[in-house]
């Protein structure tokens, strides 16, 4: 079973920060906070060397190992 990066939002930070540090990502606007004790955002755009645009929102909700994800 694959390990869940979305445990925390140190975690869920991380998991962000390494998916736009890929090479085909050429820059990024976004940016990842908690608006509660069992909420995390990500929210913000990211350009790619193709000339492609992704606009996003996702939430985690949850505490502990239960959570949903909202994108």
């Amino acid at each position: 079973m694959i390990d869940n990066p979305l445990r925390s939002l140190s975690d869920y930070s991380r998991f962000v920060a390494e998916l736009l540090g890929q090479p085909n990502v050429q820059s990024s606007t976004v940016a990842v906070w908690s608006d509660s004790p069992y909420t995390s955002v990500a929210e913000g755009e990211a350009f790619f060397t193709n000339g492609l645009r992704l606009r996003m929102r996702g939430s985690r909700f949850g505490r502990g190992s239960d959570h949903i994800v909202r994108v």
